[in-house]
């Protein structure tokens, strides 16, 4: 029997925002224009309130999206040790997604001796979600403490269910716990876990070459939005069927199949990668083919150029893959942008927090706050009284990381 999880997240939003930054991004409704904030009543409404004021008010929200970022703000810019009082709240929140944001807030303060306490204890909560318990015991391996490994390796087997048995004995398995890679590749091979994109990758990433016949056979049980990850997957473990999954996907007859291949393309650390975005460069579809032509820039680093002509795009959607891969092209870890690339990319996000549609704000904002650029502060400043809750939360939080 097959889990679905609550907290699976838009193919897209992960593929390609999760490239810029480990910043949780999510998944608000989109504003195709801003309101007059010069407005009388507006002003009333929203009031003056501080960036920290703003994120506080977030927390309150009966919404998980807008709660996880205003306490994954909190937790990571917290003066306090391990992020206060504001960690706690955050991990014994009840939805999965509020519980991930908090992860990743405090897997960014290491190697903060209290975060990795926090952590380290949540590994153990019963009542913590298994797969975020599981991304945050993959991530903290590289630590490798003697307290996470053992909570780990009792975590997997206190569970009955394969589905909570795969996250909790994956990341077990990644701190060396080898009885622990029979359970993952049962759980599956038998498609008995989570549709989580987290768990897919570190499937992927997990270097366990044991794990490829179960990979193999979970992906035949995939559902269609994971099969991009599955393959992906394959890929990783040295499996090159994966590849035929992508161009298959590139000439699907849906454009938003396309796109997700695109994205994924994008992300993949691969030979073939780069052949099959000069090949989608020629896709029918003009915001597809920017994707790949941005994509392929985002990759080498180099051509800050392209940015800069999508920035300028009639399509919002375009200006807002200007400013989410010119991050990616800002910081790549491998290539290394030229100074004057950097420059070039920096004004392009600075200038799309004035963009007249909010949907490529919020991309400007989460792009201003992975590359921490200060040169921002007073085009961010304004966006903290917004009346969308999501890009208000997402400047204050900004706003206090650059402080």
């Amino acid at each position: 029997m097959r889990h679905s999880s609550p907290s699976l997240i838009s193919i897209r939003n992960w593929l390609v925002l999760g490239l810029a930054s480990l910043l949780v991004q999510g998944c608000g409704p989109k504003i195709s224009t801003n309101p007059d904030l010069s407005l009388p009543e507006l002003q009333q409404e929203i009031g003056d309130v501080g960036a920290e004021a703003t994120l506080i008010a977030g927390t309150q929200s009966l919404e998980p999206n807008p709660r996880s970022i205003a306490l994954g703000w909190l937790i990571r810019t917290s003066p306090d040790p391990g992020g206060g009082a504001w960690a706690a709240q955050g991990l014994y929140d009840p939805s999965s997604w509020v519980q991930r944001a908090s992860v990743l807030a405090l897997l960014s303060r290491l190697p903060e001796p209290d975060s990795l306490h926090q952590l380290e204890s949540y590994l153990g909560l019963a009542s913590g979600d298994p797969y975020v318990r599981g991304m945050a015991g993959v991530h903290l391996a590289t630590v490798s403490t003697p307290l996470a490994s053992k909570t780990l390796s009792v975590a997997w087997r206190a569970e009955n269910e394969n589905w909570a048995i795969a996250p909790l004995a994956l990341a077990s398995a990644a701190h060396g716990d080898e009885e622990a890679i029979g359970a993952v590749a049962t759980a599956v091979a038998t498609a008995e876990f989570a549709l989580e994109l987290d768990f897919i990758h570190d499937l992927g990433t997990s270097g366990h070459a044991a794990l490829l016949t179960a990979v193999q056979h979970g992906a035949d049980y995939a559902e269609e939005e994971v099969q991009l990850p599955f393959a992906v997957a394959l890929i990783q473990l040295g499996d090159p069927s994966g590849e035929q999954v992508l161009r298959k996907a590139l000439t699907h007859p849906d454009p938003e199949i396309r796109a997700d291949a695109i994205a994924t393309l994008i992300r993949l650390d691969h030979p073939t990668a780069t052949a099959l975005l000069q090949r989608a460069r020629n896709d029918k579809v003009q915001l597809l083919s920017w994707q790949a032509r941005l994509g392929l820039a985002a990759r080498s680093a180099q051509d800050g150029m392209v940015f800069e002509q999508a920035s300028t795009a009639s399509d919002p959607e375009v200006r807002a893959l200007a400013i989410q891969l010119g991050a990616v092209a800002y910081r790549h870890p491998v290539a290394g942008a030229s100074k004057r690339t950097r420059n070039s990319i920096e004004q392009v996000i600075v200038a799309g927090l004035s963009d007249p549609v909010d949907t490529v704000r919020l991309p400007a904002v989460n792009a201003v706050a992975s590359l921490q650029l200060a040169s921002a502060i007073p085009q961010l400043q304004p966006l903290v009284r917004h009346p969308w809750e999501q890009l208000r939360i997402e400047a204050a939080g900004t706003l206090l990381l650059l402080d």
